[in-house]
């Protein structure tokens, strides 16, 4: 396949309907065994006034039959792909959408019924932006894993501190957001990171966006056995230029006071943490960093509290005196935190 195939049912009578108030771009790829109940749970929302755009990144699997079967309605559309990665499949969903609002959904995810009508309602009352809710992961059998409630107070549409501390966590698929300020402000997912280009993302929108928030868990999503956040490869420590790509975008979007504030925390927060973690996951998997260039970042940017200066200093040490088991024993104690 040498060219993107958009593949849409344009006979049915109901492709006569207005433009679509939302949005839902969904990137895929080898998602035999989930895309089913991900778009199951699109066709059984309360709200249906929206478009799916479904970009199949170039599965090897049945994924792009399984969707065929849903083509029949008019507002699911699939576009087939060579495999580019999922930053590059969510812009070209972005490129081809018409809704007014967007939102991204994985393909092994899903949604709660009520997730567009109260996510659209709560944003329009609130004049905001952005619309987030609470998460609840499940395994691939829909075992309850964890939920996580957004518990919090927003003031002046702001929560940026909140995600760069760690405070609130906002998935992909977990908001919504007016199409106006992506298209303000450019925005786009950076196509040269194999992980984390959702946070880059997410810290640009936050930025720049008003903020409200549904406090009632509407996702559902899903933790894989083989997923990319359990295993480590070399590349995902270049992932770390996000953090330079988002200051430099505080800096160009903000007032400098606030731009400051935010970059504080990035660098001694966000970014010591980050580092630390992909250290870490090296260790439990068993990779030996050899390029200095990535342990200079350890030293570079530092944590100011007491407390969080001793926990960097211990992934430190365990960094450069790796102790699998411990490390094991580590990793567990933190999800039992999550």
């Amino acid at each position: 396949m040498n060219s993107n195939l958009i593949i849409q049912n344009k006979n049915n009578k109901k492709s006569k309907i207005c433009d679509p108030e939302v949005s839902i771009i969904i990137p895929v790829y080898n998602v035999e065994k989930w895309i089913a109940r991900t778009i199951e749970s699109i066709k059984n929302q309360v709200y249906q006034n929206y478009e799916a755009i479904i970009v199949d990144d170039g599965s090897t699997d049945n994924t792009k039959n399984i969707i065929l079967k849903y083509t029949c309605d008019p507002r699911i559309k699939l576009i087939l792909r060579n495999h580019q990665g999922v930053s590059s499949a969510r812009n070209y969903g972005l490129i081809n959408s018409k809704g007014k609002y967007i939102a991204f959904l994985d393909g092994d995810d899903y949604w709660d019924i009520n997730f567009l009508s109260d996510m659209i309602n709560h944003i329009e009352k609130s004049d905001s932006d952005i619309c987030f809710c609470g998460v609840r992961a499940v395994d691939e059998n829909k075992r309850l894993l964890f939920e996580n409630f957004p518990n919090i107070e927003i003031f002046n549409g702001k929560v940026l501190s909140n995600y760069l501390l760690g405070d609130i966590q906002i998935p992909t698929g977990s908001y919504i957001v007016k199409k106006d300020i992506i298209n303000k402000y450019n925005l786009k997912y950076s196509e040269d990171c194999k992980v984390f280009e959702d946070q880059e993302f997410r810290i640009k929108l936050l930025a720049v966006g008003r903020v409200s928030c549904v406090k009632e868990i509407l996702l559902n999503g899903t933790q894989r056995k083989n997923s990319t956040s359990k295993v480590f490869e070399p590349v995902y420590l270049d992932s770390l230029i996000i953090f330079e790509r988002s200051i430099s975008f505080l800096k160009s979007n903000l007032p400098r006071r606030e731009s400051k504030m935010y970059i504080f925390e990035i660098m001694t927060h966000t970014l010591p943490w980050r580092v630390a973690s992909l250290f870490v996951l090296a260790s439990l998997n068993g990779y030996k960093i050899k390029d200095n260039k990535y342990k200079i970042y350890l030293f570079k940017f530092i944590p100011h509290s007491s407390g969080d200066l001793i926990n960097y200093l211990f992934h430190i040490f365990f960094i450069y005196f790796p102790n699998k088991s411990f490390l094991i024993k580590l990793n567990k104690i933190k999800k039992m935190r999550v």
